[in-house]
């Protein structure tokens, strides 16, 4: 949101030509980007975990067949969810502002939902 500055500001500022306003990023936001960084942490947590109590991690880590692995994948899925649907309800608004901070917040809510999206979808399930 720049615009340009007032009489009072470019005497105070003479190097300027506009300013930038700030723009605040709203709860929606900040709550959708935190479920996204902590689906996140719970998966990278849940993924130790499992590695950790592996018999043979050549054989790679199931997360279908034990509790530990679909309970990292339930709250994990969860939170990613939650997270694209706050970043998304917050990307309609930023996009009809031209507001860039608040749509990188969105847009930060939205990539591990997209993440697990695209990774549900290419492995095949």
């Amino acid at each position: 949101m720049a615009r340009a500055l007032t009489v009072e500001e470019q005497q105070r500022y003479p190097w300027a030509s506009r300013i930038i306003d700030y723009v605040p990023v709203g709860t929606l936001r900040k709550v959708g980007l935190w479920a996204a960084v902590l689906a996140l942490v719970c998966f990278l947590a849940g993924t130790v975990a499992l590695a950790l109590v592996a018999v043979d991690i050549r054989d790679g880590v199931s997360y279908n067949s034990g509790t530990l692995g679909r309970i990292t994948l339930a709250v994990s899925g969860v939170l990613a969810v939650a997270g694209f649907v706050l970043g998304l309800v917050g990307l309609i608004p930023a996009l009809m502002r031209s507001a860039t901070g608040p749509l990188l917040w969105s847009l930060a809510a939205m990539v591990p939902g997209l993440a697990a999206a695209a990774t549900v979808l290419l492995l095949g399930s």
